[in-house]
């Protein structure tokens, strides 16, 4: 059965990963404004609000990486270890294609605008695919115990 921290644990991490989603869509909502308003491009712009959603993930991650959720999870399910330690080695490579971007933008250097939004686009859905394994990993290591022993 699924124990009170447990389920905080869980909670927090959600609650995460929807901040995180936030600031993507913010991004993304960005950029269909400046491209229906024909008002651009606006790399400067954007490179700040790229930046903001760097400075949460960095923040996640580093909370994953220092006890955090996972380390909860690997507690109650201490076979998911290698899924874990698989996810968190993604983790540089997300902040570093993020500090790839930040700097085209911030120098203008991008092949062009859509370029650079296909290439956060990019990130995005690789970064949802990860929170999408992070997710199924604390749901399999919170969900385990239910239903043994009743």
């Amino acid at each position: 059965m699924r124990n009170s921290t447990q389920t905080e644990t869980h909670l927090d991490a959600l609650a995460e990963h929807r901040e995180l989603l936030v600031q993507i869509t913010n991004v993304r909502q960005f950029w269909r404004e400046v491209c229906q308003l024909d008002d651009g491009p606006k790399f400067g712009e954007m490179a700040s609000r790229v930046s903001n959603v760097r400075s949460l993930l960095e923040h996640h991650f580093e909370r994953e990486e220092s006890g955090g959720y996972l380390v909860s999870a690997l507690k109650a399910a201490p076979q998911l270890a290698d899924e874990a330690a698989l996810l968190q080695k993604q983790h540089a490579g997300f902040l570093a294609r993020l500090d790839q971007l930040i700097d085209c933008l911030k120098r203008s250097e991008c092949s062009s605008w859509q370029d650079a939004f296909a290439g956060f686009e990019q990130f995005a859905e690789d970064l949802q695919k990860h929170e999408q394994r992070e997710h199924t990993l604390l749901q399999t290591a919170f969900n385990q115990d239910e239903g043994e022993g009743d």
